[in-house]
């Protein structure tokens, strides 16, 4: 494990609490520092986007949906590389998700290896 890694913060912000748990494990199994939320409010209340992050969101979610935390994050000037991950691929949702300024997409269920590659392009 590369000191890059154990120095990058990864927030998860996923409702369905196994799926966020999978994550953590795997993250930190990885080497990675991971802070996890149920919700995009919750999130947006606690991040600190001054270290070496990245987020993780789900695109449907409860009340505040992930492209609305993307365009959120962009109007408070957050500047975290974004991976979004959804249920409901379509190409329309490609493109949405990709002009809201996320910097990976991932169809649920996607392999480990997968979010890890993304993962590591982003904190090289």
């Amino acid at each position: 494990m590369g000191d890059a890694v154990r120095r990058y913060t990864v927030y998860v912000v996923e409702d369905n609490h196994q799926l966020r748990d999978s994550l953590r494990w795997l993250l930190e199994g990885a080497g990675y520092r991971v802070t996890c939320f149920a919700g995009a409010d919750e999130f947006l209340g606690a991040c600190d986007a001054g270290g070496r992050c990245c987020l993780i969101t789900d695109v449907v979610m409860p009340g505040m949906d992930g492209l609305d935390l993307l365009r959120e994050m962009a109007q408070r000037a957050l500047n975290i590389p974004s991976i979004v991950m959804t249920a409901y691929d379509s190409r329309l949702l490609r493109e949405r998700v990709a002009a809201a300024g996320a910097s990976g997409y991932l169809c649920k269920p996607f392999e480990a290896n997968e979010l890890l590659a993304y993962l590591g392009s982003l904190s090289g």
